[in-house]
């Protein structure tokens, strides 16, 4: 059976597994006080509040805007998340599996291959069947 990340696999791209840990201001700006209760936070060695990655859009994304994107590029991943559990049974900790298209073409077509692939993905992982038609 195929994984989830060998279905991805077929945009190419580079594999990336951004640090563990981020500052905390950085999920915090982007999604507001609302993401606290779920963000396992603490305060480094220097003083500066820190967090584990809540997930892996977000570091994957800063670190593109940081280089810049020139033509399309696509970052795949499958690497741990951690986000602090909101009822009994939740996971604290992850694996997410995904990927990120920089410098795509913005067309129905684009959308639609994503689409596919990420319910390929998902009835590979054991969800419920996706019609992408």
């Amino acid at each position: 059976m195929t994984s989830p990340a060998e279905i991805f696999a077929r945009l190419g791209g580079d594999i990336v597994d951004p640090p563990i840990t981020m500052p905390a201001s950085q999920p915090l700006e982007l999604s507001g006080e609302a993401v606290r209760a779920r963000l396992c936070v603490f305060v480094n060695e220097m003083g500066e509040e820190c967090a584990l990655r809540p997930d892996l859009t977000l570091p994957v994304a800063l670190a593109q805007a940081e280089q810049g994107v020139s033509g399309e590029t696509v970052k795949r991943y499958a690497a741990r998340a951690f986000r602090l559990p909101v009822v009994p049974g939740d996971a604290l900790e992850f694996t997410q599996v995904g990927f990120e298209r920089y410098g795509a073409p913005s067309t129905a077509e684009t959308d639609a291959e994503s689409f596919a692939l990420v319910c390929e993905a998902a009835e590979a992982a054991g969800a419920n069947a996706c019609d992408a038609r």
